[in-house]
């Protein structure tokens, strides 16, 4: 069999301007053959962005997560483009620990159109002449694909890769460690260059190789002295080797002068070689995560040192992994963490992913570390020497004018995703457009300029963006999994947006579902009265939803009835509090209508309501029309008779959180409708049609 050649590609271009986006549009299909990369299996007729196959060769797509998967680092800035670079170092294992799919239930198409990358991509130092290529890196899906040659995959990535007919592709990368020949250990203090411009070499040798060089007054960690040579960590995160005689340990002194020079200076222009620009007594408030009942992470910053502590280790059971300049791992021996992402976008944290054993800490820039376990409490402690800090001048929570943005919290899951955002207690926040997968929050006096997009699958979210807007406005988009939706709150400083799975792998279809119904009116309200048989509002709502109610809880479904009898009365206000107050995952209240004398209309009226501008009801405006059209059109397959949508301003659907309508099963001021609602085979006629209508609202999946 002919070993087909492959290829891989690079990093999310939602990162990229969208005029740069242009290309030559080709045909590209998906792969017919298993795919492995680094031990684990990929599923490209399920996926968000899958493998494809362009002139016979194999394209692997290079999101966030398979770049690190796969021990590649990716970046875009507006000024050199997309880079691509191999990770200094490499853990196989921590890697697969991290890795989370881009699933989707939709089965993909066999083929689809992508575009050639018409912008600038650079592998390592050497920039690619994309037109020139004869496998051209393709974007899919606003992902860009690089082809896995032997030129890429080999020489660039240092990857393994082999296809054969019962295995089909496989990819593996390997594992590297830092450029020495004694594995890092935990730094004894700083030594401060002497020398004007010092070489860092592999080995305690003047014959070994220069890996680096370090200028007069640089300060490094170092892990101990050996035979009059330092063993340091650069700020990359490799280690080697300084001559003890062009270098001399930092007394307690020098850190003080230090901290004083810094303060004096806090205005001036940061470089490499000098002390940073921050108020080193600057500490701000902590950010707290349970990872589980045992282990707790708290997170805070000092000056450019953001101070990571991990409680709950017995016996230090806990290793350590640099996985690049800017991230690091910590695998605990007996974790079962389940696999959640917590942004921070603050004390110089991007983000902290926990899987398993796994705790990953992606930082802001480029850092060194030194650890400390303290046995009576179970403690380790980091303190990370984070250069994305070094400009920071003070607490990025508030600033003079303008609200700075800020994520304080996020709880995902499968099947429910809570985030709070503190905005500010003045600053009002509207929903300014609404569709199936996209929701777009518009916030008053606030920047995002200290906000950290989130990209990857977050339960029913797929990535969060922000821009700031005119008029000291902050915008930020949610992306949303098919058939996810929101309910936001606006309480105090913070918005609340919880984003809902209406079918999830925990809960698929009605099982488990939580269903309010309300029978309208009740008690001594009877509601609308038939002119002819004196049939009430009251009964026709009682009658459809007791049907109903045995048709959901028959499926599995949890029933809630806002009455069970004909006695049984609630507000309207009511009604409402008590769907909020379970969580109800759809609403639908059942009533008879009723029409101005002489008027006949007739045909079943389905209402929503979703107003713009507003903030849970805006944003499930595509939802709950969909709900609404659903339930219309099976109540008229079902009757045989007109069904309609609607909307209007009624108080249940108004002040509800959940997804809900409104039923008018008939009209009891026409006779001929009257009669038919007299008859309870027509009203299960009515509720098999609802049921009908919630089954298909809850198959998006």
């Amino acid at each position: 069999m002919k070993i087909k050649t492959i290829l891989l590609t690079a990093a999310f271009s939602a990162l990229f301007p969208l005029t740069a986006l242009a290309g030559e549009e080709v045909t590209v299909t998906l792969p017919d053959f298993k795919v492995t990369m680094n031990h684990t299996e990929v599923n490209s007729a399920n996926s968000q962005y899958p493998f494809l196959v362009y002139k016979d060769i194999t394209y692997v797509p290079m999101t966030y997560h398979d770049t690190r998967l796969l021990g590649l680092n990716s970046q875009w800035t507006a000024e050199s483009g997309l880079t691509i670079s191999k990770m200094l170092t490499f853990d196989s294992e921590s890697a697969k620990g991290q890795y989370q799919p881009y699933h989707q239930e939709a089965a993909n198409q066999r083929s689809y159109q992508a575009t050639t990358v018409d912008f600038t991509v650079t592998v390592g130092d050497k920039a690619i002449d994309n037109q020139a290529e004869e496998y051209p890196l393709l974007l899919f899906r606003d992902v860009t694909y690089f082809p896995l040659t032997w030129r890429f995959a080999v020489n660039e990535f240092g990857w393994e890769y082999h296809f054969d007919a019962d295995s089909g592709l496989v990819i593996t990368p390997t594992s590297t460690q830092p450029t020495t020949t004694t594995s890092p250990s935990i730094p004894s203090g700083n030594i401060v260059i002497t020398g004007n411009v010092v070489n860092v070499r592999a080995n305690s040798s003047t014959d070994s190789e220069v890996i680096a060089q370090v200028k007069s007054g640089d300060v490094l960690a170092s892990l101990r002295k050996e035979n009059d040579w330092y063993h340091v960590i650069l700020s990359d995160g490799r280690v080697g080797w300084i001559a003890g005689w062009l270098a001399v340990e930092q007394t307690d002194e020098q850190k003080v002068d230090q901290s004083q020079s810094t303060n004096q200076n806090s205005n001036n222009t940061v470089n490499n070689n000098s002390a940073p620009t921050v108020n080193t007594n600057t500490t701000m408030s902590p950010s707290q995560i349970d990872l589980d009942d045992s282990h707790q992470l708290n997170i805070k910053q000092i000056g450019i040192d953001s101070i990571i502590y991990l409680e709950g280790l017995e016996d230090k059971n806990y290793s350590l992994t640099k996985n690049n300049d800017h991230k690091l791992t910590i695998k605990v021996t007996d974790g079962k963490f389940k696999s959640q992402s917590y942004p921070i976008g603050q004390f110089g944290v991007n983000s902290v992913a926990v899987s398993g054993q796994l705790v990953s800490i992606d930082f802001t820039g480029k850092i060194t570390y030194a650890e400390k376990y303290t046995p009576e409490t179970k403690t380790l402690q980091l303190t990370v020497k984070n250069m994305g800090n070094e400009n920071i001048t003070q607490d990025p929570v508030t600033d003079d004018s303008v609200h700075l943005l800020r994520m304080q919290q996020m709880t995902p899951q499968e099947a429910q995703t809570v985030l709070e955002l503190v905005i500010g207690a003045d600053n009002g926040a509207r929903v300014t457009s609404s569709t199936s997968d996209k929701i777009v929050v518009e916030i008053d006096n606030n920047s995002t300029r200290r906000f950290s997009p989130i990209t990857g699958s977050i339960g029913p979210i797929t990535r969060i963006s922000a821009r700031d807007m005119a008029d000291d406005k902050a915008e930020i988009t949610l992306e949303l999994q098919k058939g996810a939706y929101c309910v936001l709150d606006k309480s105090g400083e913070n918005l609340r947006i919880v984003a809902k799975n209406r079918n999830s792998a925990q809960s698929q279809g009605l099982s488990g579902k939580t269903i309010v119904l309300d029978p309208g009116h009740g008690g001594k309200d009877p509601g609308a009265i038939g002119l002819v048989l004196g049939i009430t509002d009251r009964e026709v709502g009682m009658g459809v939803c007791n049907t109903l109610k045995t048709l959901l809880e028959n499926a599995g479904a949890n029933v809630v009835m806002t009455r069970t009898d004909q006695y049984g009365f609630l507000t309207v206000g009511e009604r409402a509090e008590l769907s909020n107050q379970v969580e109800a995952d759809i609403f639908v209240s059942v009533h008879a209508n009723s029409a101005a004398p002489k008027r006949t209309p007739f045909g079943t009226q389905v209402y929503y309501y979703a107003p713009s501008g507003g903030l849970t009801l805006a944003a499930q405006k595509p939802i709950r029309l969909e709900l609404a059209t659903l339930v219309s059109d099976h109540i008229s397959a079902q009757t045989g008779r007109k069904s309609g949508v609607y909307t209007q301003n009624l108080g249940v659907l108004r002040e509800n959180n959940s997804p809900s309508i409104l039923v008018e099963a008939g009209f009891l001021s026409n006779p001929e409708e009257e009669a038919l609602m007299a008859d309870q085979n027509y009203l299960d006629k009515i509720a098999q049609g609802i049921f009908n209508g919630l089954v298909a609202y809850l198959q998006v999946n």
